[in-house]
């Protein structure tokens, strides 16, 4: 591996203190460059060891990992596949660090995760791979539109959560004329189903990404007044009186509602 001696990294990452793990992972950028694609994915490895590190127990430690995900990030984006690989059935501290990898690496990310998540049902690939996209801030990532509209319905609570936030983020940050008509009502109708989930949570996101559907101009006079409508029952505002009984839910029908205050 030229000049990387792989024995000494790892003894050096094992630290039980941050400061010679941070020096270990500046020292690394330098040799990287030179390295071929196995020699990187064997570094990344031993790298991603730290993305394990449970920076709540161990909050000095934050940086350090913080640090880890742009160096692996920085090995470039023919790891892509190994990173998908390595977020399948990794607990959830790892599989974040490796969702901000793909991340990072941006628009190069997009295909593979697209088509390593196409016909899976690993949850944690899955949860990963949308947060990712969910970060990636290009219209490009539209390219993914139809799986995380297609995960929005998935059996898996944290499946359907994730892809129901990714597509309020994507409504939020993309331009609104990058949306085609079709996009903009499979939007809509996925958002409005997510508002009846069994999970308050999904229920409040179902409801923040209508009212970003609104506050962004994507929604047309008919799905303008069924989305006031869904609010106004989400409050108890409807001839029924039936309000959605968690809190959550009902503190973002609040919220959305000022958008329509015009």
């Amino acid at each position: 591996m030229g000049d990387i001696d792989m024995e000494t990294i790892q003894e050096r990452l094992r630290a039980q203190a941050p400061r010679p793990n941070l020096e270990t992972l500046i020292d690394l950028n330098r040799p990287i460059p030179r390295l071929d694609s196995e020699a990187r994915k064997t570094l990344a490895s031993t790298v991603s060891s730290l993305f394990y590190i449970d920076t709540v127990d161990l909050p000095d430690f934050s940086t350090v990992v913080d640090l880890a995900v742009k160096v692996v990030a920085g090995m470039g984006p023919g790891l892509i596949p190994y990173h998908l690989q390595e977020m399948q059935g990794t607990d959830f501290k790892a599989l974040l660090c490796f969702s901000r990898v793909l991340a990072a690496l941006g628009t190069d990310s997009i295909n593979p995760i697209v088509e390593t998540c196409k016909g899976s049902a690993e949850k944690h690939l899955l949860v990963g791979a949308v947060y990712a996209l969910s970060k990636i801030r290009d219209e490009s990532v539209l390219t993914g539109f139809p799986l995380i509209v297609g995960l929005c319905g998935n059996v898996s609570k944290e499946v359907r959560d994730t892809a129901v936030r990714a597509l309020g983020k994507l409504i939020e940050h993309l331009p609104p004329s990058c949306f085609s008509a079709d996009q903009r009502e499979r939007a809509f109708e996925t958002l409005m189903a997510a508002t009846c989930d069994s999970s308050p949570g999904i229920r409040a996101k179902g409801v923040r990404g209508l009212g970003k559907m609104e506050n962004r101009g994507l929604l047309n006079p008919a799905m303008r007044e069924r989305t006031q409508r869904r609010i106004r029952q989400v409050l108890g505002r409807q001839e029924t009186n039936v309000w959605d009984t968690a809190y959550i839910v009902r503190r973002e029908a609040q919220e959305a509602l000022e958008y329509f205050a015009g």
